[in-house]
């Protein structure tokens, strides 16, 4: 997990599956794209606002 940016009471991070790594059972995407989540902090609980799948943009 890596945070990508923090602004306040709203934190965005990204989770990337590490190349090698262990997959789920029944996981038919073993090389799924990366995730972002958008959290925001409420009543001292981090919440998940959003979540999206992310693809590396060939360079």
């Amino acid at each position: 997990m890596e945070l990508v940016d923090e602004y306040g009471d709203v934190a965005v991070v990204r989770l990337r599956r590490e190349e090698g790594g262990p997959v789920d059972e029944g996981d038919t995407h073993p090389s799924a794209p990366d995730q972002m989540l958008v959290l925001v902090r409420q009543d001292e609980k981090w919440l998940v606002r959003d979540a999206y799948s992310v693809a590396d943009q060939p360079g």
